[in-house]
């Protein structure tokens, strides 16, 4: 594959795992009640990564989690290596039984259609604006979905920040699951038909015979796979390198999918380890934002590719590290990976512009206008960067992600958990804005550097007017925060304490005698007057922002693994 990618962006996990298998000589464990046993295996499966599940750290618990029978999940899963909940313990036991090869080589492909919480960037209708003025801003308008941060402290009964932690990661889980139940069929396959490691020199060891005769996957055709070994790295560790190229038929459309898998065991036992997945999904759709359909218009092109890059180490049995980028690019022939394999956050596809004033605004098709660099990406960049306790699952989590080409900023989520020994679990999360992932620095992507309180509403961040104005859209030293738990044998995280409640104004603030200036979340079925930020009524009381100073935002961003 070359320099290929892999579809699988991740999320922000916190609850997912990194325990590969990489060595000629690998360990791997089954549950057996109250005890473990170990078993030592030399087949082709040794050079897969087995524990790569990815999982946010507030998903719902699931019986696996909780010691209800977890092996009964074997019993009740549609395919061995399908799991039966969206939390990692789950998800690396069916991906452990598929890499075991002990049953069929049967999974499921899949893109589930997931949500944003309404308590997170409800759609905000505000009238009587009081930092309005000017021809261009009108007093009365609406704050589009997505720009107004965690709105209210709940969804139902979950705390909002896991509910959003949870839509985030489930969204690269989606495309990562398909990449690493790929790579565990291979593996699976392999162990069925015998086949061994190769040595450094040896022709790659071919899997695609393997995998047309055991694997059983609804969707997937697969039109090479191997595994190679390659020259051992200047620290004397092996390197081993699979690729897979085939097509995934998700819903309607056919997704050319190619993977590229390298691992280096840093320990004989495999114990320890580092490594790189990159994916690469071609689409005749756009899979994540509408910009790249407009471009793909003025360039004369079509199609999408999402594509990701997972960096990732373990260095200890109670550390692991990992870091991804995620984005969709324009143009289903693009080759979105730059000389070192990775994806570039500089390589920008712009729409392009027509010159003078444009009155009234073109109806109807696109105008003709060249975009620049029309193969770049322009959708929903992904930046996650996470380290925790493989045996717990706790640890810190940083997410950022970039909707567009056209925002300044990137909305950033950062997220503490601790479990204690008896299972109950505390969480520390903080929301706000950091800078722009084309001009972050490798220190700065997945910080947050402020809040802004008025994004989309008049004379704001992102307001099409002046903005030279002092103070106009730019981000404040304040950030939302909210503590949440879970008691043992629970299965969601609940709201403790809230910093979250503002004005969508430049200051957020409100000063006494604004009772013209009334806005309320417009939630779909209704439940908007149960939302914390609501003035529908209006109210001449002032109001001050209860969020917190940036300098309280206690969150240490993990330390990125190195690239190989």
């Amino acid at each position: 594959m070359k320099n290929s990618a892999i579809v699988l962006g991740a999320s922000v996990l916190s609850a997912f795992v990194i325990a590969a298998c990489g060595s000629a000589t690998s360990s791997s464990t089954s549950d057996t009640g109250d005890d473990t046993t170990t078993t030592t295996t030399s087949d082709i499966s040794s050079a897969v990564p087995s524990d790569i599940v990815v999982s946010s750290p507030t998903a719902e618990a699931s019986a696996a989690t909780l010691n209800l029978a977890s092996k009964s999940l074997k019993g009740l899963t549609k395919a061995v290596g399908d799991a039966e909940g969206s939390d990692y313990l789950a998800k690396k036991e069916a991906l452990q039984a598929l890499v075991a090869g002990e049953g069929e080589c049967s999974f499921t492909l899949a893109l589930p259609d997931i949500t944003s919480p309404d308590c997170y960037g409800p759609v905000v209708d505000y009238e009587g604006h009081v930092d309005a003025g000017g021809e261009q801003n009108q007093p009365n308008g609406q704050l589009p979905v997505g720009d107004v941060g965690i709105w209210n402290a709940t969804e139902g009964e979950e705390a909002c920040a896991a509910a959003k932690m949870n839509e985030l990661v489930d969204k690269i889980a989606a495309y990562i699951d398909n990449a690493i139940k790929t790579v565990g069929g291979a593996a699976c396959a392999g162990k069925k038909a015998g086949l061994e490691l190769p040595e450094v020199a040896d022709d790659p060891v071919d899997l695609k015979e393997a995998m047309d005769a055991n694997v059983t996957a609804t969707g997937l055709t697969v039109e090479a796979a191997q595994i190679d070994r390659l020259e051992d790295d200047s620290d004397g560790n092996p390197v081993y390198q699979g690729d897979f190229d085939g097509t995934m038929t998700l819903g309607s459309d056919d997704k050319s999918t190619e993977i590229l898998l390298t691992h280096v065991p840093t320990a004989d036992d495999n114990s320890t380890y580092k490594g790189k997945i990159q994916v690469k999904m071609s689409s005749s759709e756009s899979q994540f934002g509408m910009n790249c359909d407009t471009i793909n218009t003025q360039a004369g092109q079509a199609g999408t590719v999402v594509a990701g890059v997972i960096l990732y180490e373990k260095a200890s049995d109670t550390a692991v590290t990992y870091e991804f980028n995620f984005a969709q690019f324009c143009g289903s022939d693009t080759d979105p990976f730059d000389a070192d394999g990775n994806i570039d956050p500089t390589d920008v596809a712009q729409q392009g512009q027509q010159e003078g004033p444009q009155e009234p605004p073109p109806d109807g098709p696109v105008p003709d206008v060249a975009p620049t660099n029309p193969t770049g990406w322009a959708d929903n960049w992904n930046y996650g960067v996470f380290s925790f306790d493989p045996t717990t699952g706790a640890g810190s989590y940083a997410y950022a992600w970039h909707a567009g080409t056209a925002d300044q900023r990137t909305r950033t989520l950062n997220l503490t958990t601790e479990a204690d020994a008896e299972g109950n679990v505390t969480g520390t999360a903080f929301y706000g804005y950091g800078p722009d992932i084309a001009t972050a620095t490798a220190v700065t992507k997945g910080t947050i550097d402020g809040f802004v309180c008025n994004w989309a509403g008049p004379n704001g961040a992102i307001s099409d007017a002046d903005r030279s104005a002092e103070g106009m859209g730019e981000e404040l030293a304040l950030a939302q925060k909210q503590t949440m738990s879970r008691a043992a044998g629970e299965t969601l995280f609940s709201s403790d304490v809230v910093n979250i409640v503002y004005a969508p104004t430049n200051s957020c603030d409100l000063e006494a005698g604004n009772a013209g200036f009334t806005y309320e979340a417009s939630i779909p079925g209704g439940g908007a007057a149960n939302f914390d930020l609501d003035r529908a009524t209006g109210s001449a009381e002032a109001l001050t922002n209860e969020l917190i100073p940036l300098a309280d935002v206690d969150f240490v961003k993990p330390t990125p693994p190195s690239d190989i």
